[in-house]
């Protein structure tokens, strides 16, 4: 059985100091926030929430496919976030950076991986009825308002 051996008693301050440090509720939130625009009028119709959009591609409806960018750049790049937040986790513990400065660097890793995703986002191809329109092939790429509209924010909890 291995022996433990305790070298220095912990300060209770700069342990509570640590402790307070990382369970201050905060979390951060990425994605398409409440006024984050509207696409214009189209052919008559009334303007389109940007998240309405957002949602529409993301999940499909009975005319747009899904195209499940946002799902997609959350799973392929879960270890890497995983690895941030550690580093990030020890930073905060150290006094070195606050919790939300982690979290902004967080959100804004995933806002840049999101519209990333966006960008490179090819299957399923758009019809060449909707190709000839945008004149352009990618699928979620129009005008570049949805993936600019992208944002990330640390909200108390």
């Amino acid at each position: 059985m291995p022996s433990v051996k305790i070298v220095k008693k912990p300060d209770g301050k700069k342990l509570n100091a640590k402790v307070k440090r990382v369970k201050d509720p905060k979390f951060v939130k990425v994605g398409f926030p409440e006024g984050s625009g509207e696409y214009p009028e189209r052919e008559g119709q009334e303007p389109i929430p940007i998240v309405t959009v957002a949602v529409w591609t993301e999940f499909g409806n009975a005319r747009i496919p899904e195209w499940a960018y946002f799902r997609a750049a959350m799973k392929d790049n879960r270890s890497k976030y995983r690895k941030l937040a550690k580093r990030l986790y020890k930073q905060v513990l150290d006094g070195k950076i606050t919790k939300e400065k982690a979290l902004g660097l967080l959100g804004e890793m995933a806002v840049g991986d999101i519209q990333d995703s966006i960008t490179n986002t090819t299957s399923p191809a758009n019809s060449l009825e909707t190709v000839a329109r945008k004149g352009s092939s990618n699928p979620l790429i129009d005008t570049g308002l949805m993936k600019n509209s992208v944002r990330s924010e640390v909200i108390d909890g």
